[in-house]
Parts: C-alpha cells; structure tokens; sequence
C-alpha cells in the first residue's frame, strides 16, 4: 500500500517499508461431516510448542474421555505431519461417532494441505473417503422412513 503525503503543492509518494516475516506459522484448515455431525479442523505447524489438541474449547483427554480406542484412529493422519503442531478442532452436531468420523476425515483433509506427500496413503487408508449417508426421512401413512404399520387381515 502506498503511503500518500500532502503538501500545498505537491503529492509525494512514499513506498512503505515490508520486511518479510519469517515467524509466521502455517496453518491448514478443512471440513468433514458425517450425519449431521460437522468439524472444522485447524491445524497450525508451530516451531517451539509442544503438540496440542482443543476439541470445541476442551482439551482431547476431556472429549474423548470414554472413548480411548478412537484416539488412536484420530492420532493416524498427523504421524504424516512430522513436526510439532497445534491442532484447532470444533465440531457440532450429531452423535460421538459422527463427531469423531467428521473429525477424522476433516483432519485427514487438513493433513494433506500442509504435507501433499501423505494424500496418497490417506486415500489408500479410505481416510479422506467422505461417507455420505444421511438419516432418511419420515413419509406419511408409515411408522418410520420405510417401517409400514401392521397389517391387519380381519
């Protein structure tokens, strides 16, 4: 942007000074949903931190306080990512499962902006794979989506 000074006769036109930054962090962000479950995923590679985790403004150990055989198929997509990283995660909607399958798929998808190397054996591993199913609706004259009511012959 240049920088503009008024003088009563003349316009002198100053080019600002930028001096390349090289602290910035990168960061990669994605989206996955399962049912009616929806994560946002942000993942930023940080240089001195150690690795850490909000799963909606809770730490991992307090949202996956019961389901400790899921966190290891969450933890799968960063071993790709090498380095020390701070992972962002909200989600909302649904069900625990749905939760943690959106997060799966949106951190897969997050993993492969930052190192594309690792797309190819996210595919493989069906973790980049959306699985697009959703509940079917009710429709009139039945008890449920497809369930019809007992039939009476008398």
């Amino acid at each position: 942007m240049v920088q503009v000074a008024y003088n009563t006769r003349h316009i002198y036109l100053t080019e600002p000074n930028f001096e390349e930054d090289t602290r910035r962090e990168k960061v990669a962000s994605a989206r996955g949903q399962k049912k009616r479950a929806h994560a946002r995923v942000f993942i930023k590679l940080v240089q001195d931190n150690p690795i850490t985790w909000d799963v909606s403004n809770k730490g991992m150990d307090r949202y996956l306080r019961c389901h400790n055989d899921d966190l290891q198929n969450l933890l799968y997509p960063t071993r790709f990512l090498g380095q020390p990283h701070h992972i962002d995660i909200r989600v909302h909607g649904g069900g625990v499962a749905g939760q943690l399958a959106a997060i799966h798929t949106a951190m897969g998808k997050a993993v492969c902006e930052l190192s594309p190397e690792a797309r190819s054996n996210l595919r493989k591993d069906g973790v980049l794979t959306c699985d697009a199913r959703k509940k079917e609706r009710k429709k009139y004259g039945l008890r449920k989506a497809r369930r019809a009511p007992q039939f009476s012959k008398r």
